[in-house]
């Protein structure tokens, strides 16, 4: 299952440029994709890396696809609660 969510995250990272192209914003919500997938995969600095990048882009509203401020600061907080846990300094 994690090779198909990383697949999937890859392919729509990929079409990210075709997308723009057309005029469909996806670039955010591919982002999210890959982080989630990194998470999954145990790249926990990675991940939280991106998902504190994406935090801070202020075109969110603008996409075609959104990704929900919401949903991102509860991954975010979702990654803190889980690095103290197991007493990582990624957060």
């Amino acid at each position: 299952m994690i090779q198909q969510s990383l697949a999937a995250a890859t392919y729509l990272t990929e079409l990210v440029p075709s997308c723009m192209e057309a005029g469909v914003k996806i670039d955010a919500v591919a982002q999210f994709e890959a982080a989630s997938t990194l998470w999954t995969q145990g790249e926990i600095s990675s991940s939280v890396q991106m998902l504190r990048e994406l935090r801070q882009r202020e075109d969110l509203e603008y996409q075609t696809v959104q990704v929900g401020s919401a949903g991102l600061l509860a991954q975010l907080v979702s990654c803190s609660l889980t690095c103290v846990m197991i007493g990582s300094n990624y957060s």
